[in-house]
């Protein structure tokens, strides 16, 4: 367990109606849960040692088969050494963690003041090997002393959960799967309260000189008010990447990005329902640990539905050099 505390008093030389002075104070928990695992015993005739069916002819050649006799361990702190066991996990690692944020800010200029309150926690939870589970949740809350706005000062509370899961079935594919809920309520400003629902799937592969990663991304965003700025939309984007290592310092990188924009009833010149693609091909040389050259081709095209004045089109070859220290 942690504690913190902070106090800071800025001011803004062109913009004195942003000067404030801030009290903070932090608290922070974390716990672990090692995993339990329960030892069944097993009898010593039907487990043994690998070197049995390497040693003695058997016409029992199939890998499970040997892996299922051969599978035992001992128990920790077994008073009998030769006793075999099967164990078993009940319940894998947990990891929480609970942060709290806390703080109260004066402006200087406006005669105002909020108090702000935040709160995180997080849990991870490694079921096996293969399969593990984060959650996350944080709420947020800002209360003014008075409302303005024109400075767009406004009471509110805010709630975001998430719920991931990775899996890896072996050591080449790594599968994560990603919801979250968001949510913004306003005290007085219905018009500025807002949603946003997303769901996201990550694929990466790993072989040898290969590497490649699959992303997809759909979010859902809604205000409690439709506005000409803030309109509802529904987003889509798609990310392919591929990477191969042609020598120790020479590489090909492949990039193409997909993104869908629709704007539903609200369409307007500035908001306007549209699908983008990106396509990028280049190859780099690496010079030496600090320095890399990089040579390729990119093609944007930007259609939009209705507004096709918004239509973009580019094609352009690039040379970037990256340095690093």
């Amino acid at each position: 367990m942690g504690f913190e505390g902070d106090f800071e008093d800025r001011s803004y030389q062109n913009d004195e109606s942003s000067s404030y002075r801030e009290r903070t104070m932090l608290i922070d928990y974390s716990h672990f849960f090692p995993e339990k695992i329960r030892y069944r015993p097993v009898s010593s005739a039907t487990r043994g040692k690998k070197s049995t069916f390497e040693k003695t002819p058997t016409g029992m050649n199939s890998k499970k088969a040997v892996d299922y006799y051969t599978s035992w361990t001992t128990k920790p702190n077994d008073p009998e050494p030769q006793a075999k066991y099967i164990p078993q996990v009940v319940r894998g690692d947990l990891y929480i963690n609970l942060t709290g944020d806390f703080r109260k800010r004066e402006r200087y200029n406006i005669d105002n003041h909020y108090l702000q309150n935040l709160g995180t926690f997080k849990a991870t939870y490694d079921a096996n090997d293969k399969l593990k589970f984060n959650f996350e949740d944080t709420y947020y809350a800002k209360n003014w002393e008075t409302e303005s706005d024109y400075y767009y000062l406004y009471s509110q509370k805010s709630n975001k959960v998430s719920l991931s899961t990775t899996f890896k079935p072996d050591k080449m594919f790594t599968h994560i799967v990603t919801g979250s809920n968001e949510f913004y309520d306003h005290v007085t400003a219905v018009e500025q309260d807002y949603k946003i629902n997303t769901l996201i799937w990550e694929t990466y592969y790993y072989y040898n000189r290969t590497s490649a990663g699959l992303y997809y991304k759909t979010a859902w965003q809604s205000y409690g008010q439709p506005r000409d700025y803030y309109p509802t939309s529904v987003q889509r984007q798609g990310v392919f990447t591929y990477d191969y290592t042609l020598t120790k310092d020479f590489f090909l990188h492949l990039k193409d990005d997909w993104v869908n924009y629709d704007y539903l009833d609200n369409e307007s010149i500035f908001y306007s329902t549209y699908t983008r693609n990106i396509w990028k091909l280049s190859f780099e040389k690496v010079l030496d640990k600090h320095n890399a050259l990089e040579l390729g081709y990119q093609d944007k095209r930007e259609k939009h539905k209705n507004f096709y004045s918004n239509d973009i089109t580019e094609k352009s070859v690039f040379l970037s050099w990256t340095a690093s220290i």
